[in-house]
């Protein structure tokens, strides 16, 4: 359990016609930069708008700063940000005259022009929505969910249909707000190597139920710390080798060229051993790695047999 969480959510269950969006949904959820990882359909979005009020579970408690979402919603509102996956905003607009807008609406705010200084859009502040780059108009999203100086940001796939470079200023941006800000961050994001960089906890989340949670590192070490993948022309073939090593378990074909397994031996013995089983075979080896990443943790914990 999380101590003294911002977020506390107990049991929840959301129906929405044949489909059980979330299934005894239960989670806690500290200050910080936290990541909701899971397919689509897996409930993430269902659980933010939840959370916002937008709404109501058909069963379950959640609390957000402590408060009730049945009964202080508009409290809780108050002191969040949002920005949706695929937000539409006025291409006439210009983000400064945007961004007063919306603090108008909200009867106070940052003042717009510090505000887009900080997210790297004071060069734009004048131009039109309408012209700005992809990644510009992220920045911007993230602007307007940072206006009413909220406590806690919801960011639904930031980086979603940004190119790498982009993916990286706005990672970087949400790193930078935390850390000057201290404002918390919960990113439901499919780029994976993106939230191992940048989130101190995670959740994995499938049919609508939590299936592991805790710090990021913690859970890297937990499902991969003897993993290995190997790297071939011939993954299958190799596949079938090495489960007839005592010193491998669990051995898996992953995409069109890996093989993942498990192993207690160190790195030496295990690539001498490899080398020796294919000596009479036409399989070739790229590359041995140990599988420590937050996708390879993915892949272990999202296994139907896990």
């Amino acid at each position: 359990m999380t101590d003294n969480p911002i977020i506390s959510v107990m049991g929840l269950v959301k129906d929405f016609e044949d489909t059980r969006a979330l299934n005894n949904f239960t989670i806690d959820i500290g200050s910080g930069i936290f990541g909701l990882i899971g397919p689509n359909g897996a409930g993430k979005t269902t659980f933010l708008r939840i959370l916002l009020g937008l709404i109501q579970p058909d069963s379950g408690t959640a609390k957000v700063f402590g408060l009730r979402i049945d009964k202080d919603s508009l409290q809780i509102r108050e002191r969040l940000g949002i920005l949706h996956e695929r937000p539409i905003y006025p291409k006439g607009m210009t983000p400064l005259s945007f961004l007063n807008r919306v603090r108008d609406i909200y009867g106070k705010g940052v003042e717009p022009r510090s505000l887009l200084k900080l997210v790297g859009l004071a060069t734009a502040s004048k131009r039109k929505i309408g012209s700005l780059s992809a990644g510009m108009t992220q920045r911007l999203g993230i602007a307007q969910a940072l206006i009413s100086e909220p406590e806690l940001v919801f960011l639904d796939e930031p980086t979603s249909n940004l190119d790498v470079a982009g993916r990286e200023e706005i990672t970087q941006l949400i790193v930078n707000l935390h850390n000057e800000l201290g404002t918390s961050f919960i990113i439901a994001s499919h780029v994976l190597s993106e939230l191992e960089r940048i989130c101190n906890s995670v959740a994995f989340i499938r049919n609508g139920t939590i299936i592991e949670q805790g710090k990021t590192l913690d859970l890297i070490d937990k499902f991969t710390k003897n993993r290995f993948k190997v790297i071939t022309n011939e993954p299958r073939q190799l596949a079938l080798i090495l489960e007839k090593l005592s010193i491998v378990e669990s051995v898996r074909v992953v995409g069109i060229s890996s093989v993942a397994f498990s192993t207690k031996v160190s790195q030496v013995i295990l690539e001498d051993k490899i080398k020796d089983a294919i000596l009479q075979s036409n399989i070739q080896i790229h590359s041995i790695l140990k599988s420590n990443s937050l996708e390879d943790t993915y892949k272990e914990v999202m296994t139907d047999d896990y």
